[in-house]
């Protein structure tokens, strides 16, 4: 744990300069203390990528605010201290102004620049018979740490993926920890190809065997990857993905075992885990200012135990959100068996196995009602089987990011577009589908201090 703590103070040091891709003479002119330990071994770099302080934690609280999942009143809105966690609730055009928030953009540049030092750190120590499992999962381990990092701020900070448009804006791909590289923002093409070269050379070096659901292995980064294949549109990639993920980690959570009436009946690293992240905080997660959007609540039968598992009452009769898989009241942005289904069922309908399709939501959705009640469901055709297994991710999966997600990606498609809505206090504001907020302004001290391209408005 010393040996982070001086790491860390080292890398902290240099950290801003890389977030923020600057060569500011003041900056460079500093030197570090000479006390302080330059990670050059694998058990310094072991305890770099072991730091959960720094790698679970996902930044999509803007996002969830901006996904109408939940509504507030407009005292409650007034009385959020952070303007930006306003500005995204009302999709404002610039959501983080002239603030020092960035969402979550030096918290992902800051993971980038540790994998960084680990994989060039790792180029530099020969292999070895001994070494080399260890070098090889470490190397694994960081791999999937940037890809996850890179995915996050292409989902907030870049365009939607479209293949035949890939040569729009990305992110700034920072492939070194050379504090003097350029910074440019690569085209979407690019972004998205390292994220899955990435992710696909984890999956070679990573273990089969996951000492825990903190932990990086074969399952996270099958997991991860159909996330990324499903957003892409390559549903026959998604689909092999998220099938070898489930062979690893079927397990469901039989919801007929829940104690209901707990605070928060999901328990933290449950069966359905397969990694676990959780999402930076905000003021209006909290019960009772969130207030879960009624039609969401009333869309779930009577019978369908996930209404009582997923959501406490409010005094004013509204409910509030209870079922993250963190166990309390931080949301849950992690990897999880139940998406793996849900994907698997999309993946399964899009390329024309309607039947197996079905059969695999039905596999999810008859742990979720009471004992007896759930009957199978049945499609005519792809559409009613594509509508039904989205609609079930708008119930299954809320309150962790996802439903950004699924929105930027489904507004593609005239047949799943949505408009969405706030009400304050007779003041209504509007989101369409395909509009240019739904790919958040870069903070302007980054586009400042590097010259990269702002996104457009």
């Amino acid at each position: 744990m010393k040996t982070l703590c001086v790491i860390k103070n080292l890398l902290i040091t240099i950290g801003l300069v890389i977030i923020a891709g600057s060569c500011k003479e003041q900056l460079l002119e500093r030197k570090p203390d000479n006390k302080l330990v330059v990670p050059t071994t694998i058990d310094d770099f072991k305890a770099l990528m072991e730091d959960p302080y720094t790698f679970l934690t996902n930044y999509l609280n803007y996002a969830i605010v901006s996904s109408a999942e939940y509504e507030l009143t407009l005292e409650n809105w007034q009385s959020l201290s952070f303007a930006p966690e306003r500005n995204a609730y009302i999709w404002a055009s610039d959501v983080f102004e002239q603030s020092t928030a960035s969402g979550g953009w030096d918290n992902y540049y800051k993971q980038i620049l540790y994998t960084n030092i680990v994989l060039e750190g790792l180029e530099k120590i020969a292999e070895t018979q001994q070494n080399k499992e260890d070098r090889d999962q470490l190397k694994g381990v960081a791999l999937f740490y940037r890809s996850n990092a890179f995915f996050h701020l292409a989902l907030i900070f870049a365009d939607v993926y479209k293949a035949e448009s890939n040569n729009s804006l990305g992110i700034p791909l920072r492939l070194t920890s050379d504090i003097n590289a350029p910074t440019r923002r690569a085209t979407l093409g690019e972004t998205y190809a390292r994220i899955t070269a990435d992710l696909e050379e984890a999956i070679q070096l990573l273990p089969d065997f996951q000492r825990h659901v903190t932990r990086p292995a074969k399952a996270p980064a099958f997991a991860l990857l159909a996330r990324v294949y499903l957003y892409m549109g390559n549903y026959q990639q998604a689909l092999h993905c998220a099938d070898q993920a489930l062979q690893r980690k079927p397990n469901l959570i039989d919801f007929n075992q829940l104690s209901w009436q707990d605070d928060y009946p999901m328990e933290m690293y449950n069966i359905e885990t397969i990694f676990y992240a959780n999402v930076s905080a905000s003021a209006s997660f909290r019960a009772p200012i969130c207030r879960v959007k009624t039609e969401l609540f009333n869309s779930y039968d009577d019978r369908d135990l996930r209404k009582q598992a997923f959501f406490g009452l409010n005094e004013d009769e509204s409910h509030s959100f209870k079922g993250s898989y963190t166990g309390s009241n931080a949301l849950f942005s992690g990897l999880s068996s139940n998406e793996m289904y849900l994907i698997k069922a999309e993946c399964q309908a899009r390329t024309g196995d309607l039947d197996a399709a079905m059969e695999t939501l039905n596999t999810l959705l008859k742990t979720r009602w009471e004992e007896g009640a759930f009957e199978p469901l049945h499609s005519e055709n792809q559409l009613d089987a594509l509508k039904a297994i989205i609609n079930e991710r708008k119930k299954e999966l809320l309150m962790r990011g996802l439903r950004w997600y699924d929105l930027k990606r489904l507004n593609t498609d005239e047949r799943f577009q949505e408009t969405l809505t706030h009400n304050l206090d007779g003041t209504v504001y509007e989101l369409p589908p395909n509009d240019s907020r739904y790919t958040f302004l870069i903070p302007w001290y980054i586009i400042e201090a590097t010259g990269i391209e702002q996104n457009k408005r």
